[in-house]
């Protein structure tokens, strides 16, 4: 089961050495994580939140139950019931209706 972090008390950074920094409210660092163990949580559409990790992207559930997993990254664009997302040389359309009235 995968658990998002939904903390408001932390900060996550994310460096250009490929490391994750933990802030605490005031700014200090608490902890250092490698990005290879990192999602990123970036879409959250009705009781589905999307997660990615490298260029692969997790559906999970209200109840932190993974329902789908397609190649996307973080960087795709939702758009009328539709995942969009540009890799090297190819563009994806993935249609998430179905996954979405789940």
């Amino acid at each position: 089961m995968i658990q998002p972090l939904d903390s408001i008390d932390k900060l996550y950074l994310h460096t250009n050495k490929g490391r994750v920094l933990t802030l605490n409210p005031n700014l200090k660092i608490e902890s250092e994580i490698e990005s290879e163990d990192f999602y990123i949580y970036y879409l959250n559409r009705g009781n589905k939140k999307f997660l990615s990790k490298e260029s692969q992207t997790f559906v999970i559930d209200a109840d932190g139950k993974k329902v789908a997993e397609f190649s996307a990254s973080s960087r795709s664009t939702f758009l009328n019931g539709k995942l969009y997302n540009a890799q090297e040389m190819s563009f994806l359309e993935i249609d998430l209706k179905n996954i979405l009235q789940e």
